[in-house]
């Protein structure tokens, strides 16, 4: 079965999904989805963040382990943002659903959202210049606060894929090589960032790269027709296939 973590659909929603501790769900037998059927649905039956925020709060999901998880059950929030700019962040925490407007544009690990924003609060980016920009460490809470630093003290960007192009270079500066970081309460294996992906929500084209093929790849949804294409899959990790300079 099809497991989702990221992905945009033909509506200009997308939905991201990113580990969570503090994640509380149902109990299976109260429960009619499986967190792997949330992801499914948000994107195969939802066109807004509203109609994503209600399909949560009117639905149970429990959770499972998963092999790739070391036998540990996945714990996870969402980061859902639609066409018009509109980002929320739900999460699952002492049985309520929370929502949150996302006014400052990120979504990392632990802690809350909510942690996150006291956390951020504490910087004031009038402060920050050229000269003497704020330093972040790598934590999810460093990630967190640099990259809302460089949405709060962004340029204007003329077009959109001048904006494209900045989303990779801010991606950049949190990419996490193997062996600086470690989630010792799943495994002792090092976590890295195995992929990165950058949505154009208003042309509908997915941006992604992987660990092992940083070539950047595109799927421009404008161009498939729904209504007739046939499902297809392949496989996010692969070979680099970089285009060589030839001199002769």
């Amino acid at each position: 079965q099809d497991r989702f973590t990221d992905g945009m659909n033909e509506h200009g929603l997308a939905v991201s999904s990113l580990q969570l501790d503090a994640s509380q769900y149902a109990k299976k037998e109260e429960a009619a989805f499986t967190l792997v059927d949330l992801m499914r649905y948000l994107l195969g039956k939802t066109k807004t963040v509203d109609e994503a925020i209600a399909f949560m709060k009117e639905n149970k999901f429990y959770t499972q382990a998963f092999a790739e998880l070391s036998g540990s059950v996945a714990k996870t929030h969402y980061a859902i943002t639609e066409a018009t700019g509109r980002s929320v962040v739900v999460e699952f925490v002492k049985g309520e659903v929370n929502v949150y407007e996302n006014k400052v544009g990120v979504m990392t690990n632990d802690p809350t959202f909510d942690e996150q924003l006291k956390n951020w609060s504490k910087y004031d980016v009038k402060k920050f210049n050229e000269e003497d920009f704020q330093a972040f460490d790598y934590s999810p809470e460093g990630r967190f606060c640099r990259m809302a630093a460089f949405n709060a003290t962004q340029v204007k960007v003329p077009t959109d894929q001048e904006a494209v192009n900045r989303a990779w270079s801010m991606l950049n500066t949190v990419d996490i090589p193997k062996g600086i970081l470690y989630w010792r309460f799943i495994n002792d294996s090092p976590q890295f960032t195995s992929y990165a992906v950058v949505d154009d929500l208003k042309n509908r084209v997915y941006y992604f790269r992987s660990y092992d093929n940083y070539d950047i790849r595109k799927v421009d949804l404008s161009k498939i027709d729904f209504a007739t294409v046939k499902r297809k899959s392949a496989s996010l990790f692969g070979t680099a296939n970089y285009q060589e300079i030839k001199f002769n």
